[in-house]
């Protein structure tokens, strides 16, 4: 019993530290809010890089919504395999297109396929 009313004032002091109205803590978790903004607008942009050389043949990442598209129409899946690496990106929200890359035999990118599904 005195474990538990030791948990308990202990979480009734932490939750009344971070319900003060001008507290570190608070202003820590606000801070921590902005970086994960941060974080997520850094991650988009290096997916939309990593998409960069498919787009003379009409694959666009879209940042803003975390949609790829091919000639304007929404993916639901996209791959291009390299030897032992590869690109993919998956979205399951319903049908769209399946995108495969298409490299020669020396590994150049020399078009895109695709199939709707």
């Amino acid at each position: 019993m005195k474990k538990f009313l030791l948990i308990l004032a202990a979480s009734l002091l932490l939750f009344g530290f971070v319900a003060c109205r001008n507290n570190p803590m608070r202003d820590l978790m606000d801070g921590l809010d902005g970086l994960g903004d941060f974080i997520t607008e850094r991650v988009m942009d290096a997916i939309a890089e990593s998409f960069i050389e498919y787009q003379e043949f009409g694959l666009i990442f879209n940042a803003d919504n975390t949609t790829l598209y091919y000639n304007d129409e929404p993916v639901v899946f996209f791959e291009d395999r390299r030897g032992l690496s590869s690109t993919t990106f998956g979205n399951r929200n319903g049908r769209g297109l399946h995108v495969v890359a298409v490299r020669d035999d020396n590994g150049v990118l020399v078009g895109l396929e695709s199939t709707v599904r």
